[in-house]
């Protein structure tokens, strides 16, 4: 990718550098030398820079012809410069300039040649010299190529630099594109820079959008992609984990979140009322003194009939929510990740989408609570899915994981107690559930006819003519390997089932590029290691009418097990 930046090494006037001399200060010791240098300190003030780029990273396409880049006058009327003019020069045929008192913003334009080469995305650093301090200013423009990737690709930062002139020029690309790749777009788009005038000129056939409000309208069974939450909340704790497409229900079902926000159509369907927390990642809803808490499945929201009931079953036991104009969501029980965290003795916790959550549990605790073969020098680990209400604890109980006695035979069922004095039912489960059902059906694409994630946590197979219950437990173990040997596996069935996992696997690219950048490992050996989850779930075989198909969702009856 070849670009028209002619100062990528060095950008505006470069300040001179003067070597100073060590001058001997008779009768002064080295005591001396320190208390004059302490004083030299503190009676310096260090003076602000009167300037400084906008962003601190700018995002750009290669066919965008240029970047916009702006300096912000960040100090004006405490300025030593307020009454003088101000020039900023950016490389010899670009400087901007300041008359006396003029405290606005202004821009230029870093030109981009655009090419067919497929390359890795560029980065450029642009730099100036501040009129006032004399000191260098930086920021970084990446550049991003255009030439292999795809729009259903896409990052959602990318997504949000996207400009009427990009959308027009690759309308024949967004037709083709799925309902739901499309509405993960549209949803996302930067409503300041886009209009709904400009996406209506895109529209899957059948669509249709406000030009008032932007709220879009898709067709009947048409899947789609809410509005994605933008960042996680600076109080997140670097011990949790969220998914990184959760559903913004704050947000409406528009171009870039316009229109009326989801979650004041369902609690005008539902009848009670909703609040999503800060970041995105659960939903909680208070019904007759009760608090359910639940977590938006983005890989199930579909279009469907207006009218339809605001609550329904879906499969697996699992709840769809709908707001009167048809848009459904179907949500999976799920803990208050903080909470859960605060509980656990500020335990690591990782919430997977369809509300699997892997805890890191205090050592003692989780040896009282399971028998475990993980290694002593590693806090225990398990993976659950919780009921969705949260009921007064039982008495004397402190705040912590508990593994509730269970007759044999009988699914295992365990508890989570909170500061608050409330407790939360949970059930063992896989991590990454929807992984587990691809490589099951990966594992004998002939025979294994139906796989389907519980909301108990267990699994539904039918496999030929038989019907099996996959009963995971809360003994797990856990062990390093080689990066490369991190990939989900399933091996049966002579020795039971064994399915593996890494830790910081996720369903989809985007999701694993981010989880692998935020882990903060530095070093080459956490680089080179990976930590998987290793699970051995019980095979049940069980009669036919315990997991049955009505309405073209298979529900289980597990009243009905032996």
């Amino acid at each position: 990718m070849n670009k028209d930046i002619s100062n990528q090494s060095h950008i505006g006037s470069l300040k001179n550098y003067h070597r100073v001399r060590q001058r001997k200060t008779p009768g002064l010791g080295i005591s001396a030398l320190l208390v004059v240098g302490v004083l030299i300190l503190f009676s310096v003030p260090i003076q602000a820079n009167d300037f400084a780029f906008s962003q601190e990273t700018y995002y750009a396409f290669e066919d965008s012809r240029s970047a916009t880049i702006t300096i912000d006058r960040v100090v004006c009327e405490g300025s030593s410069l307020i009454n003088d003019e101000a020039t900023i020069v950016i490389r010899e045929d670009v400087s901007l300039t300041w008359a006396p008192r003029d405290c606005s913003s202004k821009s230029f334009e870093e030109p981009i040649l655009n090419d067919t080469i497929v390359e890795n995305d560029e980065s450029v650093e642009l730099q100036f010299t501040d009129p006032s301090t004399e000191e260098m200013v930086s920021t970084t423009l990446i550049i991003e190529d255009n030439d292999a990737q795809s729009l259903q690709d896409y990052s959602v930062e990318q997504i949000r630099e996207l400009t009427p002139n990009d959308l027009d020029s690759r309308k024949d690309e967004f037709k083709q594109l799925s309902s739901k790749d499309f509405s993960r777009i549209s949803t996302n788009l930067d409503k300041n820079k886009v209009t709904p005038a400009d996406v209506q000129e895109i529209l899957p056939n059948g669509w249709t959008v406000d030009l008032n409000t932007g709220e879009m309208t898709a067709l009947e069974g048409d899947k789609l992609t809410l509005n994605i939450l933008k960042k996680a909340p600076t109080d997140l704790s670097n011990k949790i984990t969220v998914p990184a497409d959760a559903a913004n229900l704050n947000a409406g079902f528009g171009v870039g979140g316009m229109g009326k926000p989801v979650i004041e159509k369902l609690e005008e369907s539902l009848g009670f009322n909703i609040t999503q927390d800060t970041y995105g990642s659960v939903v909680t809803a208070e019904v007759g003194g009760t608090e359910y808490i639940v977590i938006p499945n983005q890989d199930n929201i579909t279009q469907v009939a207006a009218g339809t009931p605001a609550l329904s079953i879906a499969e697996g036991g699992f709840y769809f929510l709908t707001t009167a104009d048809g848009l459904q969501i179907q949500v999976s029980p799920a803990p208050e990740p903080l909470a859960l965290s605060e509980a656990l003795d500020d335990g690591a916790v990782t919430l997977g989408k369809h509300g699997d959550t892997l805890m890191e549990i205090p050592q003692d605790e989780f040896n009282n609570a399971v028998q475990t073969r993980q290694r002593k020098r590693r806090k225990g680990r398990t993976v659950a899915i919780s009921k969705s209400s949260r009921e007064p604890a039982r008495s004397g109980l402190r705040p912590g994981f508990y593994k509730r006695r269970t007759r044999k035979g009988a699914l295992e069922t365990g508890e989570v107690v909170y500061t608050d004095k409330t407790a939360q039912t949970v059930y063992p489960t896989l991590f990454q559930p929807n992984t587990f059902i691809k490589e099951a059906k990966k594992f004998d694409p002939v025979n294994v006819k139906e796989v389907v994630f519980n909301a108990n946590g267990t699994f539904y197979v039918q496999y030929g003519n038989a019907h099996y219950l996959i009963k995971p437990n809360f003994e797990v173990e856990i062990d390093m390997v080689e990066r490369e040997a991190g990939e989900p596996k399933i091996v049966c069935c002579d020795n039971g089932l064994t399915y593996t996992i890494a830790t910081d696997y996720r369903e989809d690219s985007s999701e694993r590029k981010q989880a692998d950048t935020s882990s903060g490992s530095t070093t080459k050996q956490a680089e080179k290691n990976r930590e998987i989850i290793i699970a051995k779930p019980d095979i049940v075989p069980i009669e036919a009418d315990v997991c049955e198909k009505k309405n073209g969702k298979i529900v289980c009856d597990f009243a009905k097990l032996k």
